[in-house]
């Protein structure tokens, strides 16, 4: 008795058990892979990072103090108000205008680090290095989709993914992407196919989808000034090596 009672058992939890698997795998292979992501050209720094900063190394982890034997320059490059600055320092100390125009640079703008120095070792030629760095200050407002991201997704669906064969990514590593960029009054500009699904009708299919898309929230900071940034969607297969080329987080 006992022992039909654990086979009934067991036989019960299988059946409970195979369903949802079946169903957990019908889930993995339903559909294509995408995704609408921000592209990151450049490093960035959060703002309240570089307000906070007092050296190189608060702002750049890989750089080492103990590399420095002897300082030569070190020189912040940066476009405020459209006009190219240069501040200088005497060492890894930020100085008050390194700090000032690095904080009030360009919305979206480049700033850039060259370090000039006498590195510390036990070699008898002792040349100088460079070990130079560039960022931007990202917005502490990332640009949005008016509707939401899940509205997002199921447009780009809607649009364009179930219209794609499934057949065009089964089986390889192939990743097709389209670029874009969204400016300062949220709309799609600087779209163009970046990696090419090998079907010239999708990669059309994919551009038209993403230069139709309804207009988004420009990117900005807290003080209200709007910076351009770039996204990519991308469709296909993720583990394709394609998607490092892509620098997204």
């Amino acid at each position: 008795m006992k022992k039909f009672v654990v086979i009934l058992v067991m036989a019960f939890v299988s059946i409970s058990i195979v369903p949802q698997y079946v169903y957990s795998q019908e889930i993995a292979k339903e559909g294509i892979w995408y995704d609408v992501m921000r592209v990151f050209p450049t490093p960035t720094l959060q703002r309240d990072t570089l307000e906070d900063a007092i050296t190189l190394a608060d702002i750049n982890r890989y750089y080492k103090p103990i590399w420095i034997k002897e300082f030569i320059s070190i020189e912040v490059s940066s476009i405020n108000g459209g006009v190219f600055k240069i501040a200088s320092g005497k060492n890894d100390i930020l100085t008050k205008e390194q700090k000032h125009n690095m904080e009030t640079a360009d919305p979206g703008s480049t700033i850039s680090v060259v370090v000039n120095y006498i590195p510390e070792n036990t070699l008898k030629t002792n040349e100088a290095k460079v070990f130079d760095f560039y960022f931007s200050v990202d917005a502490e407002n990332e640009a949005c989709h008016k509707v939401g991201k899940e509205e997002l997704n199921e447009y780009m669906n809607e649009t364009a993914i179930t219209k794609i064969s499934e057949d065009l990514f089964e089986g390889n590593y192939n990743l097709a992407s389209v670029k874009f960029a969204i400016d300062e009054e949220g709309r799609i500009v600087d779209a163009h196919v970046f990696n090419s699904s090998d079907d010239k009708k999708v990669d059309e299919l994919l551009l038209d989808a993403v230069c139709n898309m309804p207009v988004w929230k420009p990117a900005h900071y807290t003080n209200g000034k709007r910076t351009k940034q770039e996204f990519v969607l991308a469709v296909g297969n993720k583990e394709s090596c394609n998607m490092n080329l892509l620098y997204v987080k």
